[in-house]
């Protein structure tokens, strides 16, 4: 408590290691830990299907100082339909709010959380076909049926990791995409490399 005292109003991802350096040092221990949650508040743009001025995301980051150092950043990502298909249709049992994409990643080089919080928007938005005919079409290389307006949590989770895989930013990554319904739950999950590595 003392050492974060220390850095009260000045925690942030460029003096989380000096923190943990500091425990170690302290209090004679061979690895510290440390995690916090914040919520990180993103202006919208106007069509955005959560504009209402500011969208809110859950962050969290954990930070591990042992033999080595280790930063996992963890984003939430809310899933709405977009604005047509809100307009139109909707989505069964889930309308404005169909689910969450939960993003773990750690990164080679610093990367801004609105820019990772822009990726997995732009994939989304992909995944919303805008067309009405019943021709099939591909997005992101994900294929999607026309006319339909739905969104799947696998071929979302695909298209986020072929988004994520080609940036040389990210080490690694863990990705859950998670519909919410009226009773149950579905989801899907992407570990890469290899699993495990970044939770």
């Amino acid at each position: 408590v003392e050492i974060l005292n220390q850095y009260h109003g000045e925690i942030d991802i460029k003096n989380f290691r000096l923190i943990l350096e500091e425990m170690k040092d302290r209090l004679d221990a061979q690895s510290a830990h440390m995690e916090i949650e914040f919520p990180y508040f993103l202006k919208q743009v106007p069509g955005h299907a959560n504009a209402i001025g500011l969208g809110e995301y859950r962050c969290k980051m954990h930070a591990v100082l042992n033999e080595e150092y280790k930063l996992v950043m963890e984003i939430t990502v809310p899933i709405a339909p977009s604005l047509a298909a809100q307009e139109s249709e909707g989505l069964p049992r889930s309308p404005g709010h169909w689910g969450n994409a939960i993003i773990s990643l750690q990164c080679l080089n610093f990367i801004w959380i609105e820019d990772v919080i822009k990726m997995v928007e732009e994939v989304i938005g992909q995944n919303h076909l805008h067309g009405e005919d019943e021709q099939q079409a591909s997005v992101s290389g994900v294929p999607l049926q026309a006319g339909r307006k739905l969104l799947s949590v696998e071929k979302i989770v695909k298209a986020l990791g072929s988004r994520f895989t080609a940036n040389d930013d990210i080490l690694c990554f863990s990705i859950t995409v998670e519909n919410l319904a009226e009773g149950y739950k579905t989801f899907a999950t992407l570990d890469w490399p290899e699993a495990g590595q970044c939770n």
